[in-house]
């Protein structure tokens, strides 16, 4: 399945997709759940015209990265754009490794009915899931706080029992759930997806295992059936216009004949236009694919580098710390040598002078007569001194140990920090926001600026 180099991806990551039609309320959720600022849409306008990666946040200690996605009614984009475009995104991820921990699919309770654009919208997320995945699909449903309770539940209740909605998918392991619109509800449906098995999508399947076209996977037929029909709609439109424009000339009406002349110009524009977009799916595809490619390409090559330099800094902040601490110690274990030393000769300077005491004591009781007071006064008073300055000295060691111990414990909490902070931009360096995200970004602003020109290839 991998048929480039793969991204160096962490085994605990969670990658959801988020789908669902315009204004359904992906980028509302997505902003809700991780804190970043995708654009979110006014009324049915898109703001979502291409995929879209949420900056990685934590949950339970697992990174999680939402992708949002366009909607198949997208305002600036045609369904087949939207199908290349979450197409191309899909199986280039797949092909490195990637594979999703689960797929939200948002719509909004708060519709008075399900009209056929989000029909069509919920039946190609069908399509393009498949149903070996249903388990890791949560069905959200938001805008509750747009609807009464009780109106929401029945609709609630409507979506989850008719074949026509939610029902096939809910009993094959899908499951429905409410989002209110805070962190804890986008977190609490998030967590569903912590102990999921990630697996493919059917168009992942479809386009990188068993090699088919575009066209032919599962979705693409289902936009394909729906241009066919719109073509020959527009094809039974101009049919029409010819007819009329027919009976203009023949009446001599030469302004209607100008009028209908330019109507028929533009259906057979239209026409054109939609059978060429189709033709050039598979060929567009493949050709964003491949881009899409030399773009993680070379952001690979710019995190390896990255990292080359990361590492080399950590390194030398590393030894810094550590020659601080070795110079440290050096100086410390010379101090205590020198205040040991003071300290061993005090000691015996104390024993000399407490056996000299002992002595007069003793030759004071032989000769049964009092002893020179001032003799014995010199080593009483020497011992004395002897013991405060031998206190001082312990002090100075005491002190000078504790210092030590004090500065080794900082610099010991220096480069655990040091360390971890390393560990966390390993972690964000290889993980999928950081292999793709920038990449993404790279590839659609090449797309609308041309791509060999943005890149400087050939």
């Amino acid at each position: 399945m991998l048929t480039r180099s793969p991204f160096k991806s962490r085994d605990d990551e969670v990658i959801t997709g988020v789908m669902g039609a315009t204004g359904s309320g992906k980028s509302t959720f997505i902003n809700v759940a991780s804190g970043s600022n995708l654009e979110v849409g006014r009324g049915l306008q898109s703001c979502t015209s291409q995929v879209q990666l949420a900056p990685p946040f934590y949950l339970q200690g697992r990174p999680v990265t939402l992708i949002d996605t366009p909607g198949f009614d997208d305002t600036n984009m045609s369904d087949t754009d939207v199908l290349r475009a979450i197409a191309v995104f899909l199986a280039a991820t797949y092909e490195r490794g990637m594979k999703l921990a689960g797929i939200i699919y948002m719509h909004r309770i708060s519709d008075v009915r399900v009209g056929g654009v989000s029909r069509k919208n919920f039946k190609l997320f069908r399509e393009l899931c498949g149903t070996s995945v249903l388990s890791n699909v949560l069905l959200v449903t938001n805008m509750w706080g747009a609807v009464d309770p009780a109106v929401g539940a029945a609709r609630e209740a409507e979506l989850s029992s008719e074949d026509k909605f939610f029902k096939p998918v809910l009993d094959k392991g899908a499951r429905l759930r409410r989002h209110m619109n805070t962190a804890a509800s986008a977190y609490a449906i998030l967590m569903e997806f912590l102990n999921g098995n990630p697996a493919p999508l059917r168009i992942q399947r479809e386009l990188v295992v068993d090699k088919k076209d575009i066209s032919q996977t599962a979705a693409g037929a289902v936009i394909g059936r729906e241009l066919q029909k719109e073509i020959k709609q527009l094809r039974r439109d101009a049919r029409e216009v010819r007819a009329e424009l027919q009976a203009a000339e023949e009446q001599e009406d030469w302004y209607a004949k100008e009028e209908l002349e330019q109507q028929e110009q533009a259906l057979c524009k239209q026409i054109d236009g939609k059978e060429n977009k189709w033709r050039a799916l598979t060929q567009e595809f493949e050709r964003q694919k491949g881009e899409l490619h030399e773009v993680l390409d070379v952001n690979a090559e710019r995190l390896r580098r990255q990292a080359e330099r990361a590492e080399a800094k950590h390194q030398q902040e590393l030894n810094t710390l550590k020659d601080e601490l070795a110079q440290e110690e050096y100086i410390y274990r010379q101090k205590k040598t020198i205040i040991e030393g003071r300290i061993n000769r005090v000691k015996r300077t104390q024993s000399s002078a407490a056996a000299e005491l002992a002595g007069d004591q003793a030759e004071g009781v032989q000769g049964e007569s009092a002893p020179d007071s001032t003799k014995a006064r010199r080593p009483f008073e020497l011992l004395r001194d002897l013991e405060n300055v031998l206190k001082r000295l312990e002090e100075n060691l005491r002190v000078l140990e504790e210092g030590f111990r004090a500065f080794e414990k900082d610099i010991h909490a220096q480069i655990r920090r040091l360390e971890e902070g390393h560990k966390r931009n390993q972690e964000q360096q290889n993980g999928f926001f950081a292999n793709v995200g920038w990449a993404m970004d790279m590839w659609f602003r090449a797309v609308g600026d041309g791509f060999m020109r943005f890149f400087g290839f050939k």
